[in-house]
């Protein structure tokens, strides 16, 4: 089970990604995330309890649908279309501060003998 992450470090992770990345379906996009957890106040403490209690599975059915979806968009590539997502920025900030957490595990498993 995740425990709750303090707000520094979903600032740090925000921090980290890329803020031209697009948005992704909830419309929330890595610089707003930034912005949102930069401030210090109330309301970057409600943002990091909302991101600690998705980390935590605290997911209804209509917000687990938002983040789970993505925005498709066709990519041309010589001659050819590839279709693309666009995942939402929420669910990468999300995504990057667990894989953190098992960052060194999983490099030890899997770049190292065993």
């Amino acid at each position: 089970e995740a425990t709750n992450a303090p707000r520094k470090t979903f600032l740090k992770a925000a921090r980290s990604l890329d803020k031209a990345k697009a948005k992704g379906p909830t419309g929330l996009g890595n610089g707003h995330l930034r912005l949102m957890l930069s401030t210090g106040d109330a309301i970057a403490a409600s943002m990091a309890r909302y991101l600690n209690a998705l980390r935590c599975g605290g997911w209804n059915e209509h917000l687990r649908r938002l983040l789970n979806a993505g925005d498709g968009l066709p990519l041309r590539q010589g001659g050819k279309v590839r279709p693309i997502v666009i995942p939402s920025a929420t669910l990468r900030l999300i995504g990057r501060i667990a894989t953190r957490n098992v960052r060194g595990d999983a490099e030890r498993y899997f770049l190292h003998g065993h």
